[in-house]
């Protein structure tokens, strides 16, 4: 009569939207990593790889890419760090 059932945590957290699309255009070669990350999108090296593959790629995209990871992964210091790090050289230019 006086004990109470636990609820279980998991029970009561929303369920996590699935990884959206990007909003450009996927180059052949990206569909793979697009699949990689959707089925694991919280998985810091399918991100990097992603990421990496993307080396030449506009900034505009890569941008997109790595706040698409630190959404799922906002606790990575390396991903922080690595977007962080390309934004300030993308802006060095305009602040000589």
């Amino acid at each position: 009569p006086g004990s109470t059932r636990p609820i279980p945590l998991l029970s009561q957290l929303p369920p996590h939207p699935p990884n959206p699309m990007p909003p450009f255009s996927l180059a052949p070669e990206d569909l793979a990593h697009e699949d990689d990350v959707s089925r694991r999108p919280f998985v810091l090296k399918s991100w990097l790889r992603y990421l990496q593959a993307n080396a030449r790629a506009p900034p505009t995209k890569r941008f997109l890419l790595y706040e698409r990871a630190l959404k799922n992964l906002p606790g990575s210091y390396k991903l922080w760090h690595a977007y962080l790090t390309e934004r300030l050289a993308h802006l060095a230019p305009l602040h000589p």
